[in-house]
């Protein structure tokens, strides 16, 4: 992960910062570092800013997002659908 990515999810709204140092450096808790595995996570499988936000926001579960994406384009679901389950099984290790 570069700085410049970092900052491009802070500027689009995705992980603001839990504060910002006098120097105007951008300082991040555990928590935004969690948001930040979230959306990394939600990155892999192509899901896009405006669908992360939906997501992080809960007005959308991964689920629902999943579910709509194999209504519209089957193979993109049955894709993903292993993606997340890889995910969530090197996460429990």
């Amino acid at each position: 992960m570069t700085v410049k990515t970092i900052r491009y999810y802070s500027n689009q709204g995705l992980l603001p910062p839990a504060a910002i140092a006098k120097a105007g450096y951008r300082l991040y808790s555990d928590r935004e570092l969690e948001r930040l595995y979230q959306i990394m996570g939600l990155r892999s499988l192509g899901t896009s800013g405006q669908q992360i936000r939906l997501i992080l926001g809960g007005q959308v579960s991964l689920r629902e997002l999943l579910n709509s994406n194999s209504r519209g384009n089957h193979k993109a679901g049955t894709d993903a659908k292993p993606c997340a389950r890889g995910a969530t099984h090197g996460r429990t290790r």
